[in-house]
């Protein structure tokens, strides 16, 4: 969830039955919770104007999820490396590390949400599986293979697919 550029990271509880967040990427701790989703969406809100005011009542900058700066400490010879990589791709260091680290975050994000948006797997799927599995394991133990003999019968099988 976002709301006025704050994220939430939230969790479920299964022994209290609730689901209980805190905004992501400030220093300050700032939690909510609540029963169900809807519930969770207006405490998230909540929590962040609440935040906002308080922070103005007192007089405090409230904190901003990431400023844009990011300071790194590597190894000499990743800097180099880095450094490298950018020159060959003819861009500044500061902009080739923005794009791989955008690359690498935007993949690692992508599978986590599919992760989480996946489908549970039917029954039936998963006996295909364990019978596949059990097959597998009744066929003995692995045995080297003549990588040519492979290729040629795969050439056969597609020649065959190719005729049908």
């Amino acid at each position: 969830m976002t709301y006025r550029g704050y994220l939430a990271r939230i969790e479920y509880d299964d022994d209290d039955q609730i689901f209980f967040g805190k905004l992501a990427g400030i220093r300050d701790g700032v939690g909510f919770h609540a029963d169900n989703v809807p519930e969770l969406r207006a405490a998230f809100r909540e929590a962040v104007d609440d935040y906002i005011e308080s922070c103005a009542k007192i007089g405090k900058e409230p904190q901003k999820p990431y400023s844009g700066n990011l300071m790194l400490r590597v190894d000499p010879a990743v800097h180099y490396k880095a450094a490298l990589a950018a020159e060959i791709a003819g861009k500044s260091l500061n902009q080739w590390c923005e794009e791989v680290l955008r690359t690498a975050a935007e993949k690692l994000v992508d599978v986590q949400r599919g992760w989480q948006l996946r489908e549970p797997l039917s029954e039936a799927e998963i006996e295909h599986l364990r019978r596949a599995w059990e097959e597998g394991l009744a066929s003995g133990p692995p045995k080297p293979y003549d990588l040519e003999e492979v290729k040629r019968h795969g050439r056969e099988r597609l020649a065959e697919l190719r005729r049908n």
